[in-house]
C-alpha cells in the first residue's frame, strides 16, 4: 500500500491551537465542594460518634448563627444531598451567605450557580462578580473563570488585557487550562500580550509535561520547526506521539507522516497505516486522503 502525504499548510496548524475552553465546558466544576473545618468547638463533642443527619443540624445551627465555615459546608451539603435533602436553593443560598462574608471557595461556587442557574436565577455579570471576587483572593479556577469572562464579555465589558492577565495569575500557579491559553495569547499576539514564541513554548511545555494533549502538539510543532526553542525532532516526535496517543487527530496524521517518511522515528509503514487510520476515524480530511490515494495506488496494481 502506498500512502500519499498531504502536506499542511500552516493555516490549517494554526486552526488547530485554539483557545481551551475546559474540555468543551465553558467553567470548571472540578473542586467545587471542599467542605472545610469547622472552627467553633460548642457544637463538636469529642469522641463522640455521630450521624451525616445530626452533624448536618448542627452544622446548620452553626451557620444559621453566621459562621461562614459553616455556611460553606451546608452548601455542600444541600448541594450534594449530604445528610440532608439534596436542595440547590438552599445549597446557593449558604454559598451566598459564606461568600458574601469573603469564603474564597463559597465565591467560586456561587459563581457557578449565577452561570449555571442552578438555584438561583442565571446571570452573567453576578457569576463574574463572584469569580472575579475568588479570583483576586487567589484561586486558580477563579481566575481562569475570570479570563474566560474578559476574553468573551459574558457578564464584563470585553477586556484582552485583563483576559490575559487572569490567565497567567492561574498559569503561574499550575492551572493547566489557564497555561495553554497563556500560550496561545503569547503565540497568536494581540490577545493582551505581545507576540512573543519563547513566552509560548515555555507555557506550551508547562501544560504539556501536565498532559494537556492540545499542548503537547503545539509544542511538538514548536520543536519541530524550530518556534520559541532550538530545532529538536526527537522531542518534537515525543510529544507529537503523547498527544497523538491521547486522540488529537492532528497529532495522529504527523506521527503517521513521520513512521512513512522515516523522520525522526525509524520508518515503519505499518505504524504509518495505524496513526492514519486513528486521524481518519476522527474526521481528518488529510489522513482520509492519504489513506484513499494510498488504496487506489493498490487497486491500480
Amino acid at each position: 500500500m502506498v500512502i500519499v502525504v498531504r502536506k499542511i499548510s500552516s493555516s490549517q496548524k494554526q486552526r488547530k491551537l485554539k483557545m481551551v475552553k475546559s474540555n468543551g465546558k465553558k467553567m470548571v466544576k472540578g473542586k467545587k465542594r471542599v467542605p472545610e473545618s469547622f472552627p467553633d468547638i460548642r457544637y463538636l463533642v469529642p469522641g463522640a460518634m455521630i450521624s451525616r443527619v445530626e452533624e448536618s443540624r448542627r452544622m446548620k445551627t452553626a451557620a444559621d448563627e453566621g459562621y461562614p465555615h459553616a455556611q460553606f459546608s451546608m452548601g455542600c451539603a444541600y448541594a450534594d444531598g449530604d445528610g440532608v435533602e439534596q436542595n440547590a436553593t438552599e445549597a446557593a443560598r449558604y454559598f451566598k451567605l459564606a461568600a458574601d462574608q469573603g469564603n474564597v471557595k463559597a465565591q467560586f461556587n456561587t459563581g457557578l450557580a449565577y452561570l449555571d442557574g442552578d438555584g438561583v436565577d442565571q446571570n452573567a455579570t453576578e457569576a463574574a462578580r463572584y469569580f472575579k471576587l475568588a479570583a483576586d483572593q487567589g484561586n486558580d479556577e477563579a481566575q481562569f473563570n475570570t479570563g474566560l469572562a474578559y476574553l468573551d464579555g459574558d457578564g464584563v465589558d470585553q477586556n484582552a488585557t485583563e483576559a490575559a492577565r487572569y490567565f497567567k495569575l492561574a498559569a503561574n500557579q499550575g492551572n493547566v487550562k489557564a497555561q495553554y491559553n497563556v500560550a496561545r495569547s503569547y503565540l497568536d499576539g494581540g490577545d493582551g500580550v505581545d507576540q512573543n514564541a519563547t513566552e509560548a513554548t515555555r507555557y506550551f511545555k508547562l501544560a504539556a509535561d501536565q498532559g494537556e494533549a492540545s499542548a503537547q502538539y503545539s509544542l511538538a510543532r514548536a520543536y519541530m520547526l524550530g518556534e520559541g526553542v532550538e530545532k529538536n525532532t526527537m522531542e518534537a516526535i515525543r510529544y507529537c506521539k503523547l498527544a497523538a496517543d491521547q486522540g488529537d487527530d492532528q497529532a495522529q496524521y504527523n506521527l503517521a507522516c513521520s513512521y512513512l517518511e522515516g523522520n525522526g522515528v525509524a520508518q515503519n509503514t505499518t505504524e504509518a497505516i495505524r496513526y492514519f487510520e486513528m486521524a481518519a476515524g476522527q474526521g481528518n480530511i488529510d489522513a482520509q486522503f492519504s489513506l484513499e490515494v494510498g488504496r487506489a495506488d493498490v487497486d491500480g496494481l
